[in-house]
């Protein structure tokens, strides 16, 4: 098998490992088993043609090769339960942001007093108000 080193395409200026004669094993080839480095590694994965890093217990995931000519016997990753990790996280982000923003302004006096101060509103689409 060939494994492919995958940088997003915002990435310049690197050159991309290749292994040639990849057996499949991702500690064998130092670039990957530097995830297994990080304390929220969880474990790898595949994503035809991906191979894939998974943290936070398959809560978080990062593809960090591409395999050319076989499939190597690790576990299938799991599309279906990271985009419902992903969709509970942004609904907990959303929840704490609003909270963060505290309550809504009523920002009906400020215009009024804007109107108020400039003689007249103008809207962005440029209409008199």
């Amino acid at each position: 098998m060939k494994l492919t080193q995958y940088r997003p395409a915002f990435f310049s200026g690197f050159d991309t490992e290749v292994v040639e004669d990849w057996d499949g094993d991702p500690l064998s080839v130092p670039w990957v088993a530097s995830w297994a480095r990080d304390p929220k590694f969880h474990r790898f994965s595949v994503s035809k043609p991906n191979l894939m890093a998974e943290l936070d217990g398959g809560k978080t995931w990062w593809v960090v090769g591409i395999i050319d000519g076989g499939t190597p016997e690790l576990p299938t990753w799991d599309s279906e339960a990271a985009l419902v990790h992903m969709r509970a996280r942004r609904e907990t982000e959303d929840a704490e942001r609003t909270k963060a923003a505290g309550p809504k302004t009523d920002v009906s006096a400020l215009n009024a007093s804007l109107k108020g101060a400039y003689g007249r509103w103008i809207t962005p689409l440029g209409e008199d108000v």
